[in-house]
């Protein structure tokens, strides 16, 4: 009896590591943080729950004391684009602890440590917080979030929907106003971790923090905080052969995780690509000298980072030719963040004008 029980016991502790292994594969483990819109404090006990373009709960948690979360969301539903090769994300070894191997002790839904989600309170033998919250799985939370807005904006929240990286997110918490919102990805790596005795790999992400505040129920679309160009200069941005040229820009670094990021211009009409270096704070600098092989007029020189690769510190070329052939790289189009291929949330575009004298004042 004993006997059978230890192999039952064993049975399920492999079939968990099992489940584990294989969701560690095709979702994607975010974290996020809930706080408060006036004094950004963190909002602990909120319900958080993510939904697909068909407007079903693909996941939900509730937030701990300093209000976070951590939930898996497929790739599909995140809009991940196809790279051969998954894409070109920073690499670290950990133990996963805060995500894929936690997930068992910090989960008190039978159900979601497997990674399927409770829609409902009859899919599971405990009370099921959603439910609780009043968050239902119909296609009304999609709805709300069009409806809410003005009709010229319609248009773009269903666009911005199904960009890569975004999903749509419902908070509650008691005394504060219910948040319907577009949850960004800002940064995303690839984690490499034990699991009895065999290396398996977990792709993780972090999501925008998300406002609460006692207003009424509105999308919350902003700017970015983090790993987002501002302040981008040309020092002169008008030039001859033999100027030295100085690139300036600031990019806001989040505070979790540690980032590891090249960030690198391109000139659209010789095709030069510059690393820029870290400057003290949030500022990054490049220098270039203007040679003869600059043409004349105007060109423009477009900047953006992308996640340093495991291979080594620097540059990477097949990352770069990735990031051309996608046409992010190229100012007469529009710059698509794709969390999979590059770090900037946007891109800077510069024009340098080159002529050939400069009067003398």
């Amino acid at each position: 009896m004993k006997k059978n029980a230890f192999i039952q016991i064993l049975w399920m502790g492999l079939l968990a590591a099992s489940i584990i292994s294989a969701n560690a594969q095709t979702k994607v483990w975010a974290t996020g943080q809930i706080l408060s819109a006036r004094e950004h404090l963190p909002m602990a006990n909120a319900v958080v729950a993510f939904f697909n373009n068909k407007n079903k709960v693909v996941d939900y948690a509730i937030t701990d004391a300093n209000g976070y979360y951590t939930v898996a969301i497929p790739k599909n539903d995140l809009h991940l684009m196809r790279l051969s090769g998954g894409g070109f994300l920073h690499q670290v070894f950990s133990s996963v602890g805060r995500f894929v191997g936690d997930i068992t002790h910090n989960v008190a839904v039978p159900l979601k440590a497997a990674v399927n989600a409770v829609t409902s309170a009859t899919e599971s033998n405990i009370t099921d917080p959603l439910s609780r919250a009043g968050i239902a799985a119909g296609g009304s939370v999609a709805n709300r979030l069009i409806d809410t807005m003005s009709p010229p904006s319609k248009p773009k929240i269903k666009f911005l929907r199904k960009q890569p990286g975004v999903i749509v997110a419902k908070v509650i918490h008691r005394g504060e106003a219910d948040s319907l919102t577009l949850e960004h990805v800002y940064w995303m790596q690839q984690e490499v971790y034990r699991v009895r005795g065999h290396t398996e790999r977990a792709i993780t992400a972090w999501l925008d923090p998300i406002y609460l505040s006692q207003q009424g129920m509105q999308p919350i679309i902003e700017n970015p905080r983090y790993l987002f160009f501002q302040d981008a200069t040309l020092t002169p941005s008008i030039a001859t052969v033999g100027t030295q040229v100085t690139i300036s820009l600031k990019l806001k670094l989040p505070p979790s995780p540690p980032v590891a990021l090249v960030v690198a211009a391109r000139n659209d009409r010789t095709g030069q690509i510059m690393p820029l270096q870290p400057a003290g704070g949030d500022q990054y600098t490049g220098r270039f000298t203007v040679t003869r092989k600059y043409p004349k007029n105007d060109q423009v020189i477009s900047v953006l980072a992308y996640p340093e690769q495991p291979s080594g510190p620097g540059r990477d070329k097949k990352v770069e030719a990735a990031i051309l052939k996608a046409g992010l790289w190229n100012p007469k189009r529009p710059f698509i963040y794709n969390p999979l291929l590059v770090a900037s949330r946007n891109r800077a575009d510069l024009t340098l004008t080159v002529v050939g004298k400069l009067p003398n004042f």
